[in-house]
């Protein structure tokens, strides 16, 4: 099950969301610029190692993906199975939220979650440009083209 709740409307044709509909993705923000989440799903439905992906729902417990946190759980924004069966997952952080203790709490326990998996799994928190001054889509590729 999917519980959609606010359906993708937008113009972009999404070919490899495993569901029929996306939840929760606005293609523009309010001042009608490309949302930067928007961003990455067309980058992860674009991207030749991806199988299919999901915008995950949050708090949807019994349906959607979690990791534990001290507090609760943490629904990253997107899953991916890549071709080789390797599960992906990416949390985008926008600009200040990536220096915020729950954003580094957040990249702590995906980095275990992936470091435990013997290579089966993967984890980016991802903002617009990185502290290296990689893009987006430069961030999605050192971690899908370089494992």
């Amino acid at each position: 099950m999917y519980p959609v709740k606010k359906p993708y409307r937008g113009s972009f044709n999404f070919k490899k969301h495993f569901y029929a509909q996306i939840d929760d993705l606005r293609e523009k923000t309010d001042s009608d610029k490309i949302s930067e989440e928007f961003q990455c799903a067309q980058l992860l439905d674009l991207h030749p190692k991806v199988k299919y992906w999901v915008r995950n729902i949050p708090k949807q417990q019994q349906y959607s993906f979690w990791l534990p946190t001290e507090k609760d759980y943490f629904y990253p924004d997107f899953i991916a199975e890549l071709i080789d069966g390797t599960i992906f997952v990416l949390e985008y952080k926008g600009g200040y939220l990536g220096i915020a203790d729950d954003a580094r709490v957040k990249n702590v326990i995906g980095k275990q979650w992936a470091k435990d998996s013997q290579g089966k799994r993967q984890f980016l928190m991802a903002k617009k440009q990185d502290d290296f001054g990689r893009s987006l889509e430069q961030q999605i590729n050192q971690i899908l083209l370089t494992n």
